[in-house]
């Protein structure tokens, strides 16, 4: 029987092969069922994430494989979602951006920073859907908001009454992917994962140079019931230049009070 792991496993170095565990991954498939996947491997974006699938097809034996377990972080996620009872439907994003259009103009005259004429600005009904997409996925209420109004900062005021008037068109059927990201993260207990996922052992991640918020809170709720491997291309003696950008990543993750180890 394995081990339980204590935390996850962080491996600093340059950046290399770009599918950093793919010798390891192909060694797992070699030796488990080919019905079967004992780990899962998130990659951050989905061309790699084909990509990928096909290297391993075409190393596998016979050049057939049930669909190997490599995903995005979101799209695991709200693929996740989806197994859980009572899911809603998940909106399309061309719904979602739609949507805020919508909130936009209801709510034009109850805007403090923004104007009644800002959804007719393409550009600037992108720029809000993106940050209230980000606002929703960070897990941000509308009360959380209307707290830091108290700062002077009209935007937040806007950005709360956008929240619950867009929840509110969501109603009980259909859910943003934000949402569903969130719903998923407030039942993820140890427990809850090892009843979902009962045959993963690994987790594995490399490629990506931020770790948002949910992505943190995934791996610091399962750490200690599944291994976490993560290959972050990040040098702690060289912060500056090249790395500089990949040090809000490491810094968070050296949080998560990881097993650390360097690549060659």
């Amino acid at each position: 029987m394995a081990e339980k792991p204590t935390g996850p496993e962080l491996i600093l170095g340059p950046a290399g092969d770009y599918y950093f565990f793919k010798a390891e991954i192909l060694e797992r498939i070699t030796r488990t069922s080919p019905l079967e996947y004992d780990f899962i491997y998130f990659l951050p974006v989905k061309r790699a994430v084909r990509y990928f699938k096909e290297q391993l097809i075409a190393a596998s034996p016979r050049r057939i494989l049930p669909d190997p377990p490599i995903f995005t972080f979101y799209d695991f996620m709200t693929a996740f979602y989806r197994q859980i009872p009572g899911a809603r439907k998940i909106i399309s994003a061309p719904m979602r951006l739609f949507l805020v259009e919508e909130v936009l103009k209801a709510q034009a005259d109850q805007l403090r920073f923004f104007s009644e004429h800002s959804a007719q600005r393409r550009g600037l009904v992108k720029k809000v859907e993106a940050t209230l997409q980000e606002l929703r996925e960070y897990g941000y209420s509308s009360a959380e908001l209307l707290e830091a109004v108290e700062q002077g900062d009209s935007r937040y005021h806007d950005f709360a009454l956008l929240i619950d008037r867009f929840e509110a068109i969501l109603g009980d059927r259909l859910i943003d992917e934000a949402g569903a990201i969130q719903q998923c993260l407030a039942r993820l207990t140890p427990q809850f994962w090892q009843e979902h996922f009962p045959g993963v052992e690994t987790i594995y991640l490399n490629g990506y140079g931020l770790y948002s918020r949910p992505m943190l809170e995934f791996i610091a709720r399962i750490k200690e019931v599944c291994r976490i491997r993560i290959k972050l291309d990040y040098l702690p003696d060289r912060p500056e230049g090249v790395f500089e950008h990949i040090r809000p990543a490491y810094q968070a993750l050296i949080k998560l009070k990881p097993e650390v180890s360097y690549s060659r």
